[in-house]
């Protein structure tokens, strides 16, 4: 499987310092989804309570590549929907962003058929029926690797997409952040200056000129960059363990953003307030009792005081099974929720917060840390 920024923070590694945070009487419904689907749900989108979409990618052996796939919610049931005529192989889908019930929008990655080399980003919209392909900024060239990894929409003709791109003219080749703008029409490349190599996993925005994206940097630290004008310049994130650490998801609203990761061994959470980063919390202000390894992969917020965060967790040593982790950010500290496992390996990858009510989707029963063979895990709280 192409790479996704879950695979980045599963770090198992010693055993760090289990916090005091306890679990509390919140609690998170499985919704069925169909039953040993090998569907691992990478990202969500609710524009209202009764109408989701989730997305995934699902190795095929007989291409060497992914397939893409779609998951819808009518408040009922998750049922797939029709795919995109050019995304029914050969496809990775890794980001769906629905401003509203009528538009979404998916990205990804076309694969060039079970070989690194001439992959090209990709993008799909959704009118309530049907599916129409955009076309994308991929540098042209045959030696190169490009794909989008998140898209947040503002409205239908506002979104940001997200990712990397890669030129093999040398092994070990780094990875150069990505950044493209949706008008409605027409997706043009953005520049991103001050970080010439990493990877950007996740996108947000209080407004359509005011938008973050997060990631990891070429030399294993947190990456993030902020838009000004049609430029997307780095920002110091707070000096973590560096050589691993990573933001895998980032949400704003008024006044900043809340992005969250993992470093080492630990769930990480950095605030911004429109002009600096900063640690949220001290460093493990998440982790479980008696976690040794925890990570959060997706985060949603209200207000800076408002947030709810979905990852993974370990409770013993490294190799035993993964459990979902669900968080809620009062302003002061983090609070564990209930979260079934119902499983050996589970995590929760993503999730998307109407007013009223969150939606996580992720994988359960993987058998490695990449979610090869699982299948989809969606539930609400």
């Amino acid at each position: 499987m192409a790479f996704t920024s879950v695979a980045a923070v599963l770090m198992l590694a010693s055993p760090g310092v289990a916090s005091a945070v306890t679990a509390t009487s919140a609690t998170w419904t499985i919704e069925p989804t169909p039953s040993t689907d090998g569907v691992p749900l990478s990202s969500v989108s609710c524009a209202t309570n009764i109408n989701c979409v989730a997305v995934a990618s699902v190795y095929n052996p007989s291409y060497g590549a992914d397939t893409g796939v779609i998951y819808g919610w009518n408040g009922s049931a998750w049922t797939a929907l029709p795919a995109p005529d050019n995304a029914s192989f050969l496809t990775e889908m890794a980001g769906v962003s629905c401003p509203v019930s009528t538009y979404c929008i998916v990205v990804g990655q076309f694969e060039s058929g079970g070989t690194d080399y001439g992959n090209s980003t990709a993008a799909w919209s959704w009118n309530g029926s049907t599916w129409s392909d955009q076309r994308t900024y991929s540098p042209n060239d045959s030696t190169n690797n490009s794909q989008l990894n998140a898209v947040r929409c503002i409205r239908p003709s506002s979104c940001e997409a997200v990712g990397q791109h890669q030129l093999f003219t040398t092994d070990n080749a780094p990875d150069y952040t990505l950044a493209e703008h949706w008008n409605g029409s027409t997706w043009t490349k953005q520049s991103t200056t001050g970080a010439p190599s990493g990877r950007l996993f996740s996108v947000a925005c209080e407004s359509a000129s005011k938008c973050e994206a997060v990631g990891q940097a070429a030399s294993g630290g947190t990456l993030a960059m902020g838009l000004s004008g049609t430029k997307w310049v780095t920002q110091t994130t707070p000096n973590v363990l560096s050589g691993s650490s990573a933001l895998n998801s980032v949400a704003c609203y008024t006044g900043g953003c809340t992005a969250v990761g993992a470093s080492g061994t630990h769930a990480l959470a950095e605030v911004w307030n429109g002009s600096k980063w900063a640690l949220q919390s001290r460093l493990g202000a998440g982790d479980p009792a008696g976690s040794v390894d925890a990570a959060w992969n997706g985060v949603q917020c209200h207000s800076a005081s408002s947030c709810t965060a979905v990852g993974e967790w370990q409770a013993t040593s490294a190799g035993s099974d993964t459990l979902t982790l669900a968080e809620h950010w009062s302003g002061s500290t983090w609070t564990v929720a209930h979260t079934p496992s119902p499983a050996g390996y589970d995590v929760l990858t993503a999730v998307s917060c109407t007013s009223t009510l969150c939606t996580a989707v992720g994988w359960q029963n993987a058998v490695d840390a990449y979610g090869d063979s699982a299948n989809s895990l969606a539930m609400r709280n």
